[in-house]
């Protein structure tokens, strides 16, 4: 530990492998159990979409812990970042898109904080992909969430399963901070199979 007890992203690099997700927030080490497979299968389609639309530039990585200017260290599902190679977390101003798969237990976390807390550190896309219903929406699930700064602000777009959408992918900030996109055509209904090919 660090800072008079205070937990930081470099600790998740020493701890034993217990077999548990570990992220550091708000200076505090958070651990829970493994997620089930189906989330986890969600993630890893969605990650191997990604990896066919995203220019050599930039790449796609899992359980990835992204390092903020506080020492805190979140580990989303999903991230796109610079190409690059950072040993102990990348650093969140080359980190470009954010993609968490909502949990049972992490749902104020993935919903709530951490969106403000990737918002604030300057990563101009944020998806969530939701495969329950919340108050509010009662549609098709799995339902892809996303939050996406622009030049004239930060835009919501919400896209439900049942048929396919072209869904905006960061994978670079222009000189305001705004998101620079790729497009990746997908139904969030394929999420969810097991190996995922139609898109």
């Amino acid at each position: 530990m660090t800072r008079a007890g205070r937990f930081t992203v470099d600790d998740l690099f020493d701890l034993p492998d217990w077999g548990l997700r570990a992220e550091v927030l708000d200076g505090r080490l958070l651990l829970a159990p493994a997620q089930s497979r189906r989330h986890d299968r969600v993630a890893g389609n969605l990650a191997s979409r990604l990896r066919l639309v995203l220019p050599g530039g930039a790449r796609a990585l899992t359980h990835e812990p992204v390092r903020l200017r506080d020492g805190d260290g979140p580990v989303p599902d999903l991230l796109v970042a610079t190409a690059g190679h950072w040993p102990r977390g990348t650093p969140a101003t080359e980190v470009h898109t954010v993609v968490e798969v909502v949990s049972t237990d992490g749902r104020y976390l993935d919903r709530v904080w951490k969106r403000r807390r990737y918002e604030g550190a300057g990563v101009p896309c944020y998806w969530r992909v939701e495969l329950a219903p919340w108050p509010g929406y009662r549609g098709p699930l799995p339902v892809v969430v996303i939050r996406l700064r622009e030049r004239t602000g930060w835009r919501d777009l919400v896209a439900g399963a049942g048929g396919p959408h072209s869904l905006p992918v960061a994978y670079g900030r222009d000189p305001e901070g705004a998101a620079v996109t790729v497009p990746v055509r997908l139904d969030p209904a394929t999420l969810a199979i097991r190996q995922a090919m139609t898109w």
